[in-house]
């Protein structure tokens, strides 16, 4: 039972590190989570118009809402399709050939997405992304240009990421091998992801912070009763 709930744990934590990857674009973006869950850049838009307090504030029409379900459902049917290929072997799956697939099925789902919303929903999306991720947006190859960032800036934001990911891959062990359960895992990164984000601070001009929060937009109320 033990090593079938491992199995289960290495393939749910790739694919689910995949997607943070993919969502990034690759290159500056969240892919310099090095496949890490938590402390990454700009949500990607197909997945926060899954949020219902997302939805709420762009103000989504039934219409869109039954297009846009009837869309992740089918996504959500190809993932499962990848579980059970990813696992099919016994063994640990390809990080490599997962994220290939899921960068692919990312795309998708963003263009998928921008059929169904207005630009002026996607604007506003892409503005709450901003305001999640706080100063850990500047992850993303997009909004480092947006603030100007040099290039000794990003090589600190990279350094930072690659600490993170180091970080945040031995929770991960400890959580597969089941050292520490859920809840210990989601604290202790949540003080990674803290103290990522007080050191990115330290790495932004006062200018920037400024930009920053000027693209994130109008305030968006989150449902504090979940997570991101």
């Amino acid at each position: 039972m033990k090593n079938t709930l491992k199995s289960l744990l290495t393939i749910g934590f790739a694919v689910v590190a995949c997607l943070a990857v993919a969502q990034g674009g690759g290159g500056g973006g969240r892919g310099g989570r090095q496949f890490m869950m938590g402390g990454g850049g700009v949500m990607g838009v197909s997945m926060l118009v899954g949020r219902a307090d997302v939805r709420k504030d762009i103000k989504v029409t039934e219409d869109q809402a039954s297009k846009l379900d009837a869309f992740q459902e089918e996504q959500r049917a190809k993932m499962r399709e990848q579980f059970q290929n990813a696992g099919g072997g016994g063994g640990r799956p390809d990080p490599e050939a997962m994220r290939a697939v899921f960068e692919k099925m990312n795309k998708e789902s963003e263009e998928a997405v921008a059929k169904i919303l207005s630009a002026e929903q996607i604007a506003r999306v892409k503005q709450i992304g901003i305001q999640l991720a706080g100063s850990r947006a500047v992850m993303s190859a997009d909004v480092q240009k947006a603030l100007g960032m040099t290039a000794e800036q990003t090589e600190k934001i990279k350094k930072l990421q690659a600490d993170q990911a180091t970080a945040n891959q031995e929770l991960m062990r400890k959580m597969r091998d089941q050292e520490i359960d859920r809840d210990q895992f989601q604290e202790l990164r949540t003080k990674n992801d803290k103290a990522l984000g007080d050191e990115i601070d330290k790495v932004l001009t006062t200018e920037q912070k400024s930009k920053l929060k000027e693209m994130g937009g109008a305030k968006f109320t989150a449902d504090t009763g979940r997570g991101i």
